[in-house]
């Protein structure tokens, strides 16, 4: 593995948990009645974090919000 390859893996990872965190902060206010962002873009965020963890499998998150039940 190249340096590339571990730069990439890092910013990727760093991505994933990024996007995991900002989907959880807008899942409660969402249920809380209280939206930020419209669905479309939740929709668009989650919708990266599932292609995220399918391109690298490798790269695991810790309580992911796309494995929960009924998201």
């Amino acid at each position: 593995m190249t340096k590339t390859d571990v730069t990439y893996m890092k910013l990727a990872l760093l991505r994933m948990k990024s996007l995991a965190l900002m989907i959880r902060f807008h899942q409660h206010d969402y249920y809380k009645g209280e939206p930020r962002i419209s669905d479309y873009e939740f929709d668009k965020m989650f919708q990266e974090l599932l292609t995220l963890e399918a391109d690298h499998p490798e790269l695991v998150i810790y309580n992911t919000p796309t494995k929960i039940v009924g998201h």
